[in-house]
């Protein structure tokens, strides 16, 4: 009843929205009567007086509208009636807030009805197509979604655009699309007009081709006028314009897995924000902590995810498609698959999986329960339903990581040689009509590792995670660098607590408090002494609101005469033992530094009189992967971020048999610590800052004591810009964040 009661109620605004006037009240009928047909006056004054005129109005009015055909005055009068009656209904049936109404109906019958007739009078005047779209504008903010107003609506619009295609009116046919794309789900027979368009503007495209740049750029702005997103035309576009911009990246390593379940290094990482998008993204502005702005998402809900989110209809796939609430959905259904790599307990314990209705554009996201900071558990990112003509059947596709479909500005086509250098090439998006259009149309990554010798000419635009000891060289070649500010980025040895002699709480406890942090780095990361990267003493970064401070927790774990003494306790447990300690090939720093920490462990449980043989295995990053998938380790040098996220943390450590298994969140077979659960149940629930941080200094603290991983350090990640690069304030954690905003100078 009360639905119908709304949906009465936003027919009968249709007239405040087009005038200020209101619809006439039933008792003034008769006298507007007058000026009206014969027939119109007794049905005017027989229904102004009767109790039951609900229904008398109805009755007479379909009589009248039966006798002969409507005319545009006919249906303009039975309109005036049909609206005094719904005004008349909404006032005299006007009843206490949730009171049954019996006679609600009856409004709602009204309602349907005026609308049936607004539909009817559209379709009748398809010979005056002006008078029909001045009706469709004023009637459509208060048509039913799914009633016969919007229909004819669509209906009326789609001959408009037709019939501008038919006089060759081209931008008038793009405008009236326009306008159907914006407010219909499904654009029914607009199609016709969707396609005369697009292969107008390809006709255009392939004229272009063949002349000068000036006739060229005319004929390129048209067909990108007809079809905006007509592939590679702005690329074409700015070749003949000279606007054309690549954007030359060093990197340390090319990125290898560009699916969001599959990528491992930073740099994959950081590529990640050129193909996909999220529906909110997370900044870190210098003057306080995080905020959250709307990327696919139209804005940020009120009250966390606690009902419906309404996306975005401009954004598509790289591959043409439309992106829809069905896309986010089969997302959260991939992510939840039970054999998922990387899988974790999201759409388990936090979150309802998304529901979405008829409207593609709107669905439900809803949290199991209260969290202190609802949108961090928002931060996944949205996958395409279909590939390649199929549905995606996993996340972690192999094929879909090598040639990814995403939504963002770029779009990834490989590696390619030029000159001899391997590239990873990505290409702007012609698909994404997201302002500002991105000035850089194309993005190569290239290999290095020594700035002189290197880098070509002209040089790299822009440095990633440059090792501190090329910092010099590269600012003598004019690179400023962005502040690095605090990684996120804790580096570690997972343990296996699967192994035995790893399950002792002694033998993780010697092995972390046996590694000297600083001196590691200063050797192997640092080019002064203590200066740049910081040691690690927890699995939070160090500054972090949830690290706990001194003496909760020590500044530094290393503690050699403490390692020492447990070590010794380990004796009586076992007197042999190997393990092996794997890490990712190709980072000289990182091998060096593990070699040097395998040969420590040795050397601590020599002096215990234990015989140990540990065994540094480099491995590259799929092979490592597939270590931490299928748990083949013993030790492994690897990464974690932003675990000071109680999601996150949580997930980590999820004693969950689907997360302890092959491929789940917690790698590490840690599902003992029943004090360490008890915790993480507290900080998942807690809404209050002072519980929640004081919780999580307990956490810090316990995971000290038992050191179920062994933090090592936080790596500064380095990014440095060359002076022909102009761009907003960079953020280490997202370079590209803003790339649609960067400006390359000649």
């Amino acid at each position: 009843m009360r639905n119908a009661l709304i949906s009465a109620g936003l027919v009968f605004g249709a007239w405040s929205m087009a005038s200020a006037q209101a619809p006439p009240l039933l008792r003034d009928l008769p006298a507007l009567a007058a000026t009206w047909p014969p027939a119109w006056g007794p049905l005017v004054r027989d229904v102004a007086a009767a109790p039951d005129f609900e229904e008398k109005t109805l009755k007479r009015v379909d009589s009248l509208l039966k006798a002969e055909k409507p005319a545009a005055a006919t249906y303009r009068i039975a309109e005036v009636v049909l609206s005094a009656a719904l005004r008349h209904s909404l006032s005299e049936r006007r009843a206490a807030p949730l009171a049954v109404v019996p006679s609600s109906d009856l409004a709602a019958k009204l309602a349907t009805r005026l609308e049936k007739l607004r539909a009817d009078w559209l379709l009748s005047l398809r010979e005056d197509q002006a008078a029909a779209d001045a009706l469709a504008d004023r009637w459509l903010p208060t048509a039913a979604r799914e009633g016969p107003l919007r229909t004819a609506i669509l209906d009326c619009w789609t001959q408009t655009g037709k019939a501008a295609l038919n006089r060759k009116d081209f931008a008038a046919a793009r405008a009236t699309l326009d306008r159907i794309e914006a407010h219909f789900d499904q654009i029914g027979g607009a199609d016709e007009i969707d396609k005369a368009l697009r292969e107008r503007a390809e006709a255009l495209q392939k004229q272009a081709s063949a002349m000068p740049d000036a006739k060229a750029v005319q004929a390129l702005e048209e067909a990108l006028t007809l079809w905006p997103r007509l592939p590679d035309a702005q690329d074409t576009l700015a070749r003949h314009k000279g606007t054309f911009r690549t954007l030359l990246v060093a990197v340390p390593a090319l990125p290898e897995q560009l699916s969001p379940s599959t990528a491992y290094t930073s740099i994959d990482r950081q590529a990640l924000e050129l193909v996909f998008d999220r529906l909110f993204r997370v900044e870190y502005p210098a003057a306080f902590g995080k905020r959250y702005r709307p990327q696919l998402a139209l804005d940020l809900p009120a009250d966390g995810l606690a009902g419906s989110i309404q996306i975005r209809r401009d954004v598509f796939w790289s591959s043409g498609e439309r992106l829809t609430s069905a896309d986010i959905r089969h997302t959260a259904l991939l992510m939840n698959q039970p054999d998922a790599a990387g899988r974790t307990a999201l759409w388990r314990e936090v979150l309802e999986l998304p529901q979405s209705g008829a409207n593609r554009f709107r669905f439900a996201l809803t949290n199991r329960h209260g969290l202190f900071d609802p949108l961090a558990a928002a931060q996944f990112w949205i996958l395409p339903q279909y590939y390649r003509g199929k549905q995606l059947q996993r996340a972690d596709d192999a094929d879909f990581a090598k040639a990814p479909v995403g939504s963002g500005p770029f779009r990834y086509l490989g590696v390619k040689r030029d000159q001899g250098t391997p590239h990873a090439v990505f290409q702007s998006n012609s698909r994404d009509l997201r302002r500002p259009i991105a000035a850089v149309r194309e993005i190569r990554m290239m290999p290095w590792s020594d700035a002189r010798k290197d880098f070509p000419r002209p040089a790299p635009h822009l440095v990633l995670d440059a090792p501190t000891q090329q910092r010099a060289a590269l600012q003598q070649l004019g690179y400023a660098e962005i502040n690095p500010g605090k990684s996120a980025c804790v580096h570690l040895l997972a343990v296996n607590h699967r192994r035995p002699t790893l399950a002792s709480v002694a033998v993780r406890r010697a092995l972390a408090l046996a590694i000297d942090r600083q001196a590691l780095l200063d050797r192997h990361f640092r080019a002064e002494p203590k200066k740049d990267h910081a040691t690690a003493n927890g699995l939070f970064p160090r500054h972090s609101w949830a690290s706990a401070p001194a003496p909760g927790v020590p500044m530094e774990l290393f503690n050699l005469e403490n390692a020492r003494s447990l070590a010794r306790q380990v004796k009586t447990e076992t007197n042999v033992f190997d393990l092996t300690l794997k890490y990712p090939a190709g980072d000289p720093r990182v091998k060096s530094a593990c070699e040097e920490i395998a040969a420590g462990i040795v050397t601590l449980f020599q002096d215990a009189k234990i015989k140990i043989g540990v065994k540094a295995i480099p491995l590259s990053t799929h092979v490592l992967q597939k270590a931490i998938r299928d748990r083949d380790y013993d030790l492994l040098y690897t990464t974690v971020e932003s675990l000071d996220d109680p999601i996150r943390l949580a997930f980590f450590f999820d004693r969950q048999e689907d997360a302890t298994r092959a491929g789940g969140s917690n790698y590490l077979g840690y599902d003992n610590d029943a004090r360490l659960h008890e915790l993480l149940r507290e900080v998942t629930r807690q809404r209050q800052f002072a519980a929640l941080q004081a919780n999580m200094r307990a956490v810090h603290a316990h995971l000290t004591e038992t050191m179920p991983a062994i933090p090592l350090w936080q790596l500064d990640f380095h990014v440095l810009v060359h002076p022909s690069l102009r761009t907003p304030r960079l953020d280490p954690r997202a370079v590209f964040a803003n790339v649609r905003d960067w400006q390359i100078e000649k």
